[in-house]
């Protein structure tokens, strides 16, 4: 049972997978984070893709969830919708899980005026990992300019931290390190307490200089 904290983090969207085969692991991961966020009284609205995801999603059903499928099949065609949907709810936590849906929620809140407030959540180091040439610089430089546009990322090893900062420059103060973050209660406590410093931050198109240039 996880333990009650005091936070001022009352909702949270999750933008996050279920379906891919090699990653269901991950899936479970988040699945235990989501679990831990909705006992410790954090209202989770779940953005699922409209696919396969939505029916291999096997969260119990509780008060404070609510499971909304996007009209989008794919990670990129969801930006759209998460533009606007960081429109209705601006500086509300959008928790994107892994790197396409980190780079899409980023595109998004760039897209919506920097109205959102995006933090990632990443579970390995497996998107960092390709052959030299043109196209793993350009995705560099991409995942440079947009993970700039969250505010910040959380891991669960030294070794990813230090393959953000290496390969998006982000800064240290925002790579935040949580061992295996979804099955402790000590650490469930440490992820909302970090996404409320990132919520109270204000991030929104006012306040765009805290963000990194590409």
């Amino acid at each position: 049972m996880y333990f009650s904290v005091e936070h001022s983090l009352e909702r949270l969207a999750v933008f996050a997978a279920y379906s891919e085969c090699d990653s269901c692991e991950d899936a479970e991961l988040t699945s235990q984070l989501i679990e831990g966020l909705l006992m410790s009284g954090v209202h989770v609205e779940l953005l699922l893709l409209n696919n396969k995801d939505k029916s291999s999603c096997h969260l119990p059903a509780h008060p404070h969830l609510t499971i909304k499928t996007l009209r989008a099949s794919s990670v990129w065609l969801a930006v759209p919708e998460l533009k606007r949907y960081m429109q209705c709810h601006p500086g509300e936590i959008v928790l994107a899980v892994d790197d396409q849906y980190i780079q899409a929620a980023s595109t998004a809140n760039l897209l919506s005026g920097l109205r959102g407030n995006v933090a990632g959540l990443m579970h390995n180091t497996n998107w960092g990992t390709s052959n030299s040439g043109v196209t793993p610089r350009l995705r560099s430089r991409l995942m440079r300019l947009l993970y700039g546009y969250t505010s910040g990322v959380i891991t669960e090893s030294a070794d990813t931290g230090r393959t953000l900062e290496l390969m998006c420059r982000l800064p240290k103060a925002r790579i935040k390190m949580l061992t295996q973050p979804c099955r402790q209660d000590v650490a469930i406590s440490g992820c909302i307490e970090l996404l409320t410093e990132w919520q109270c931050c204000g991030v929104c198109s006012v306040n765009s200089g805290r963000y990194l240039s590409a």
